[in-house]
């Protein structure tokens, strides 16, 4: 707000307040110290008289004597500042005392205490003990007055008054004298700086008066600045020029708008060309007709941004624009409060982005049917970014991996899966750095404490620009496929076992290899170290056939010491026809009846019966030390071949038996060739007399017919008769 004071009015006024000021703080401070003084002195005087007052009218109270006491309290009319007094005795009022008027001591109580006082609305309070023998008998109020010290203090102050007026009026006269030599040269120096500014012509120069105060230097100080100003003006005119310049050849429309209002202020060439329109259509036009027209791009929503950038915030948004021919494009709006000039405006650079809005929808297409095509395929694929945080995963992926329909996008791949191994991770820091690395079975150890297995292939996934966006992870969870391969491999080890077994018992006929091959196989089952078959034999008697790793005491045991079908471990497996498995070493212990079998110290025992047609042929035992125990499909397989490995002794057993057969047999028949031999001899004997005698018979027989033919040819007719 302009001042209506000149500065040497204001110099006078400051001057006069000056010295009123410092006489009215002395004033004051006077009048303070003698108010704090008359309120001591009153004290005191009051004081001094109360205790005269009081030691008098220690015998009016011992007599109980109100005259005595009056008259000792009128004692107090020496003292002009005494108002009222009164004289109690506990809480009787014993004599009271008024300079005018009565009075009934209401004004006195407690609060003053026995010897206290207080001021009170302008009065002073006193109380002072009466006393005898040194205790108190009762209490001499008294009220006193500052009446005369505010007629004292009244009177000082009209002299204060006529004093700080004298001063005044003296410092007025003088001030106003001598400014005007003072001034003089402020007022010129003033004129011409008022020229300077009507005129705007900065090559007027002030008066310097002589000397070399501050006058003098101001007015040197203000030509100076003209200097610097009439330089400046030229800098600035050839920076405008240069501004202009830059201004119009931005690659950018630029839009200079009113702080409060929106209007536009000035626009660039580019916005000219931009827009197809001319810079002072531009300047009339408003912001709707630059822009399409429909919510959320009208110039209700144009003037919201202002508002927002005029707060001082920088805004930063996309606007559907027109250009003056009715084209729409799409433009990047950046928008921000500016001083201009010193006054503040909203500068605007919009960039047409057409081209990148079009690549943008392109791009968000083919996103949308990247997405669609991941999310619904068939496959488990997700894909991640940089931060290995979820993109999109498809529903497979989710199903496989049980986490039903939550939404993945945006979480972190770590988050969901906190149980990833370190050597995945590192895997996939390869594979962001370039790499393509797959598994065709990898195990998966999952939270809950399952396992998985997963065919996993990952690879880096690219940003238009090339730089690597994130990864891509195909994967298929084939834990069912794993158990079934397994299930099969285990299948066919019980199918070799068994075919090894099957060989084993079939391979040969030998009582002991028979037994020791299928105790090896039985033990390369079960992947233990120890084991026995033993034969029930007559009397239903246990014999050892075959060990591994058991203890010379048990072998012993086993070999010269009957071991009956119910006796210790082997016994009760082959007396229950039924197996037995002792799965800790408590449980062996339990069964186990003979010593040396207890210090075996066996952690491990299982028992199969070798039952053939509801008899038991034996039994086959494992066992160990360890603590280690077989896998239940290795003990089942044992329980399957028992039959065979059964039905393989009974072969054996047969086999000795034909062979002892056919031994007594070939012995009954070599005794029965003895005696045919010896038959056939004398037969032979026997033939040859027979046959002589008829090849004999033969022989005369020849001759005879031989001699009948000679006989024919010699006689006549050619006849000859038998006779």
């Amino acid at each position: 707000m302009k001042s209506p004071l000149t500065t040497s009015a204001k110099l006078t006024l400051i001057i006069l307040l000056t010295c009123v000021s410092s006489l009215l703080a002395v004033s004051l401070f006077y009048a303070v110290g003698n108010w704090y003084t008359a309120r001591q002195t009153l004290v005191r005087e009051v004081r001094v008289i109360a205790r005269v007052v009081a030691d008098r009218s220690t015998a009016a109270l011992v007599f109980d004597d109100p005259q005595l006491a009056e008259e000792n309290l009128a004692a107090l009319q020496a003292l002009e500042a005494v108002h009222e007094a009164c004289i109690s005795h506990g809480d009787r009022l014993v004599a009271a005392y008024a300079r005018q008027g009565s009075t009934e001591c209401g004004w006195a109580g407690p609060e003053l205490g026995e010897g206290g006082h207080l001021f009170r609305g302008g009065r002073l309070l006193l109380g002072q003990p009466v006393e005898l023998g040194g205790e108190a008998i009762g209490t001499l109020y008294i009220r006193a007055g500052l009446d005369q010290y505010y007629e004292r203090l009244l009177r000082q102050f009209l002299v204060a008054l006529l004093v700080v007026v004298a001063t005044g009026t003296t410092a007025f006269l003088f001030s106003n004298r001598l400014q005007k030599l003072v001034f003089s040269p402020v007022a010129k120096l003033a004129e011409t700086a008022a020229l300077v500014a009507r005129e705007k012509n900065y090559a007027l120069r002030a008066e310097i008066p002589p000397g070399d105060d501050e006058i003098s230097r101001l007015a040197h100080t203000f030509n100076e600045m003209l200097d610097r100003i009439e330089t400046g003006l030229g800098e600035l005119q050839l920076s405008e020029e240069r501004f202009r310049t830059i201004f119009d050849a931005a690659n950018d429309a630029i839009f200079i708008h009113e702080l409060g209002t929106g209007a536009i202020l000035d626009v660039n060439q580019r916005m000219c060309e931009m827009f197809k329109t001319s810079r002072q259509q531009a300047l009339e036009a408003d912001i709707e007709s630059l822009s399409s027209g429909k919510p959320p791009y009208t110039q209700k929503e144009a003037l919201a941004w202002i508002a927002k950038a005029a707060a001082g915030e920088p805004q930063l948004f996309e606007w559907h624009a027109r250009d003056n021919s009715g084209r729409l494009f799409w433009a990047e709006v950046n928008m921000r409060r500016a001083a201009i000039g010193r006054v503040d405006r909203i500068i605007v650079l919009l960039r047409d982005i057409s081209e990148r809005k079009a690549a943008e929808e392109k791009l968000l297409r083919q996103q949308q049917v990247l997405r669609l095509f991941v999310e619904h395929s068939p496959a488990a694929i997700a894909m991640l970014d940089r931060e290995m945080n979820y993109i999109v995963a498809s529903r497979r992926y989710q199903k496989d991996y049980s986490l039903g329909d939550q939404d993945l996008s945006g979480r972190s791949h770590y988050e969901v899966f906190p149980e990833i191994p370190e050597h995945w991770k590192e895997i996939h820091r390869r594979c962001l750095a370039g790499a393509v690395e797959k598994n065709d079975e990898d195990p998966f150890p999952r939270a809950d404490g399952s396992l998985d297995w997963v065919r996993w292939e990952i690879r880096p996934w690219h940003e238009p620009g090339g730089e690597i966006g994130g990864i891509i992870l195909f994967s298929e969870v084939i834990t069912e496929r794993k158990k079934a391969e397994n299930e099969i491999t285990r299948a066919n080890e019980e199918l070799r076992a068994i075919n090894r077994i099957i060989l084993a018992c079939s391979s040969t006929l030998d009582r002991q290899d028979l037994f020791k091959n299928i105790l090896d196989e039985a033990l390369r089952v079960t992947g233990l170290e120890g084991g026995t078959i033993c034969e029930v034999g007559a009397g239903e008697v246990l014999h050892l056939a075959a060990e591994r790793g058991a203890s010379a005491d048990t072998i012993k045991e086993l070999t010269t010491n009957e071991v009956k079908v119910g006796d210790c471990l082997c016994g009760e497996c082959a007396r229950d026809h039924k197996p037995l498995i002792l799965e800790n070493r408590e449980a062996v212990l339990h069964y186990a009846t003979r010593e040396a079998t207890r210090n075996e110290d066996i952690r491990f025992h299982a028992a199969f019966p070798l039952l053939s047609s509801g008899q038991c042929l034996g039994v086959l035992c494992v066992f160990t030390r360890t603590d280690r125990q077989p896998p239940a499909s290795s003990l089942k397989l044992l329980e399957t071949v028992s039959a065979q490995i059964a039905l393989a002794v009974e072969n054996v057993r047969l086999y000795e038996e034909t062979r002892q057969y056919t031994s007594t047999l070939e012995e009954k028949v070599k005794q029965r060739t003895l005696e045919l031999d010896e038959k056939n001899s004398e037969l032979e004997r026997f033939n040859k007399l027979f046959v002589g005698r008829e090849l004999k018979m033969v022989e005369l027989k020849e001759e005879l017919d031989r001699l009948r033919r000679d006989r024919t040819d010699e006689s006549p007719g050619g006849t000859i008769s038998e006779d």
